[in-house]
């Protein structure tokens, strides 16, 4: 299964809701282009956008995990470290905040490195900590995935 595209699962998790891509584009507040550049393989997993993956997911119920990589035996609590699961609200923040960390980098940083400062982030929000510093953190954190010191941004 782990041969299969990001396109190639989204296609079988599409056809499995029951779902038009219309109204996947709807559910998930993102354009039927979207879904058809999503669909059509125009989008890679390496360089999907974590926001709309995670929309797309929602909307399909299935794991953003699984659509990026194809283990679906991956497992689904989204912090096992600290053995409990972080609010939604903290995920969506933290999502939000590391696009807009990764924005302007060049090159982008890999998905698995991006999923990690995610989960990172919405950890240290869920434990109280300002966006300032975790904005702060998940740049070096990304950075550093990539070799990179570089904190000049």
């Amino acid at each position: 299964m782990q041969a299969q595209s990001l396109q190639t699962r989204l296609i079988e998790a599409i056809r499995e809701s029951g779902l038009s891509p219309a109204d996947l584009a709807r559910a998930a507040k993102t354009t039927t282009a979207t879904v058809s550049n999503w669909t059509g393989g125009k989008v890679r997993a390496e360089h999907a956008k974590a926001e709309v993956l995670f929309r797309i997911a929602d909307a399909l119920n299935v794991d953003p995990r699984w659509l990026l990589d194809g283990d679906r035996n991956q497992v689904r609590d989204v912090s096992p470290a600290y053995g409990h699961s972080l609010d939604v609200a903290y995920l969506r923040e933290a999502i939000l905040l590391t696009q807009a960390v990764i924005q302007d980098m060049r090159p982008k940083p890999s998905a698995e490195a991006q999923g990690m400062a995610i989960m990172t982030a919405a950890e240290m929000l869920s434990e109280g900590s300002s966006i300032d510093i975790v904005k702060r953190f998940t740049l070096r954190l990304l950075q550093a995935s990539m070799g990179s010191t570089d904190s000049t941004r």
